[in-house]
């Protein structure tokens, strides 16, 4: 148990953090929430040990393996932990303690923040988002394949709004967001004037969709600094094409448009690519 923490604990210094497959106990939740020098924390795929089983018996030698990688990359401050060769057995997506949400208001240094393939419930989304008051120095956020959210994201796009006004790259992919949310986000746009990378793809708006994605558009000329957007759909999406390529036509800057599952022609495909 813990074999992580004991990782951890020898890279004092480490500022970035990435785990990948990688099966987490409560004492290294408490110990990754205790890091207060992190700057970058990314964590895809977790894995809770406390809910799957013990780990196997290659895990001390990996931990061995791991601490002297550690040591040897703490001049870059940065570490990997990677243990999907290993844990194949280990089945992805279950959900985590609220332990390393707890302590996101400490971690004040993070400037980039990735949770990717969580399976996180409603009241976690909202405790995540009332600890981004505390997260004034990130400037990236990624919450990504978040599902059975509920309304926790409708906090979390009003806490961003709110108290992440430095961003500048929110990916908010697969994540239940919903009319309201992206209503919220709409407008507050001009609230986030250093933002140059939205993507909100994969996401399908549902009721007030269509609403919420004419408001996203018309609010997209106060992004003067946006090269990438990804937009979520709705049944109706390309009601609003017409007003998108007005937008476009504001925005040369742009190098990368995603317009996932939008019923498209191959004449107003044509305009787009001009």
């Amino acid at each position: 148990m813990g074999r992580v923490k004991a990782v951890l604990k020898s890279c004092k210094n480490m500022q970035d953090l990435i785990v990948e497959s990688t099966p987490l106990t409560t004492e290294d939740e408490q110990q990754i929430a205790a890091m207060v020098a992190l700057k970058t924390i990314e964590i895809k795929d977790l894995q809770n040990e406390s809910l799957t089983g013990s780990l196997s018996d290659e895990a001390p030698v990996l931990s061995r393996t791991l601490q002297d990688s550690c040591h040897l990359v703490q001049p870059s401050l940065h570490a990997m932990l990677d243990y999907q060769d290993i844990h194949k057995q280990w089945s992805c997506g279950q959900e985590w303690s609220c332990v390393l949400i707890n302590g996101i208001p400490d971690l004040v240094n993070v400037e980039k923040l990735v949770f990717d393939n969580i399976k996180m419930n409603e009241a976690t989304a909202k405790q995540l988002a009332e600890g981004f008051k505390n997260l004034k120095k990130l400037h990236v956020l990624n919450l990504s394949h978040l599902r059975d959210l509920g309304d926790g994201m409708t906090d979390i796009v009003n806490s961003i709004s709110l108290w992440l006004k430095d961003l500048k790259e929110i990916h908010l992919v697969n994540c239940c967001l919903s009319g309201t949310a992206v209503n919220i986000l709409a407008q507050n746009l001009s609230s986030l004037c250093n933002l140059y990378a939205l993507n909100l793809s994969d996401n399908f708006l549902g009721n007030d969709g269509k609403e919420a994605l004419h408001k996203l558009v018309d609010s997209l000329n106060v992004l003067p600094k946006m090269k990438e957007l990804m937009l979520p759909w709705e049944d109706k999406a390309d009601s609003c094409l017409i007003k998108l390529l007005q937008q476009l036509e504001r925005m040369p800057q742009l190098t990368k448009l995603g317009l996932k599952k939008w019923t498209i022609t191959d004449s107003e495909a044509g305009i787009l690519g001009k």
